[in-house]
């Protein structure tokens, strides 16, 4: 497929208008983000560390919307579109208490020792910084290149418990993405044949992606909390 693209590069822009959408879609009420940004980028004379920087393009851009992101750090284990530093989250090259804030997106998951991880955003986090992390509960497997485990909210809370306290906590992506994205990668991997596969998951995608929406109308019941494609925490040192 990039071969094709690189080869005829009209191909791009097609391939782009009928890509199906993600089944993921962030429903974090309008005022809480712009709460949320208000904590994490109030210094605009301050540092920000962005680990795993992919999510600045995926289900979690909404927090970067209108942001000044010029002094931000983009970091992930290898390197790729917007990344500016090659390097560990187990294990960041960076002295303590340098950063005013930590962004972890669709991260967590990923790493092999969590904990080893948020131990050291709370090392180069100033005192009174902010680590923002969106880290899922109800995703299908997806290795990138690992995946390890998921969430609840408490488990957050006791991931973070190294923290002074919890500013603010939530459902970043509802029930019905979970849904989707269940129901997408199970009628995509029933048999040994790709192109089923693959014509199965873009049908799919398309089909069910009108659904994603109805995350926004259940978003305050009990069912969201407990069925939650993905929940945000924010906890200051």
């Amino acid at each position: 497929m990039l071969v094709l693209k690189e080869k005829y590069p009209f191909l791009k822009s097609i391939i782009s208008y009928l890509y199906p959408p993600m089944p993921t879609l962030n429903t974090i009420p309008y005022q809480t983000l712009e709460d949320i940004k208000g904590f994490v980028f109030a210094n605009q004379a301050g540092k920000i560390l962005n680990v795993g920087c992919g999510s600045m393009i995926g289900c979690g851009r909404r927090l970067w919307t209108k942001v000044d992101t010029g002094n931000v750090l983009n970091i992930d284990i290898e390197m790729g579109p917007g990344v500016d530093q090659v390097c560990d989250a187990h294990d960041l090259p960076f002295d303590e208490e340098i950063y005013d804030s930590v962004i972890m997106q669709a991260v967590i998951e990923h790493l092999h020792s969590p904990q080893l991880a948020v131990d050291e955003a709370w090392r180069v986090l100033k005192k009174g910084g902010y680590l923002y992390m969106e880290v899922p509960l109800l995703q299908g497997f997806h290795a990138d290149p690992y995946d390890y485990q998921r969430y609840t909210q408490v488990g957050l809370a006791r991931l973070t418990d190294k923290f002074e306290k919890i500013v603010l906590a939530g459902i970043s992506v509802g029930p019905f993405c979970s849904l989707i994205w269940i129901i997408r990668d199970l009628f995509s991997n029933l048999t040994g044949n790709k192109w089923f596969n693959y014509g199965m998951r873009f049908i799919l995608s398309w089909v069910l992606s009108p659904f994603r929406y109805l995350d926004y109308l259940v978003y305050h019941t009990r069912g969201a909390k407990r069925l939650a494609c993905e929940y945000y925490i924010l906890v200051q040192k």
